[in-house]
């Protein structure tokens, strides 16, 4: 039965780049494809689950795109687009994007989200109160595609 520290050591053994990590994840670099990374995960009761497997944000361009999910025992591995950090000049975007979930109407009033960054926001707090979780907005868990913001996780 493989572990989740079995398939990171699996994926590291065989020369996939982790490009980073969290608290119950790491991130490898395809290896073949530039748009793609595997997440690998070591809880598979991780909201992160919840929130890629949620159909009403699929189409939200602030949300990240997957293309395959597999969930073992205690692990899972997810194949998603490759995104780019924030820059560092960007990094208020992370605030900004907490205000809006938090629902800080003094932000609200002066950043004018779009509908969608202002549906994904109000969607991850309705999500991450269903799980009662606490959510996890900062920096690192905000990319860029393009020049869109992407809430990662």
């Amino acid at each position: 039965m493989a572990t989740a520290h079995t398939v990171i050591n699996n994926f590291a053994r065989k020369g996939f780049k982790m490009l980073g990590h969290g608290c119950y994840a790491a991130v490898f670099d395809s290896n073949v494809d530039p748009n793609l990374v595997y997440k690998v995960g070591i809880k598979s009761t991780d909201p992160f689950l919840s929130y890629i497997q949620e159909p009403s944000l699929a189409n939200n361009p602030h949300f990240p795109r997957v293309y395959d999910i597999h969930v073992g025992d205690g692990w899972y591995l997810v194949k998603m687009e490759r995104l780019e950090p924030l820059p560092s000049h960007k990094l208020e975007v992370s605030s900004d994007i907490s205000s809006v979930v938090s629902d800080d109407s003094y932000t609200l009033k002066y950043l004018a989200p779009s509908h969608e960054l202002f549906s994904i926001a109000h969607q991850i707090r309705a999500l991450a109160d269903s799980l009662d979780v606490k959510l996890d907005l900062h920096p690192g868990n905000i990319m860029m595609r393009g020049m869109v913001p992407v809430i990662t996780d």
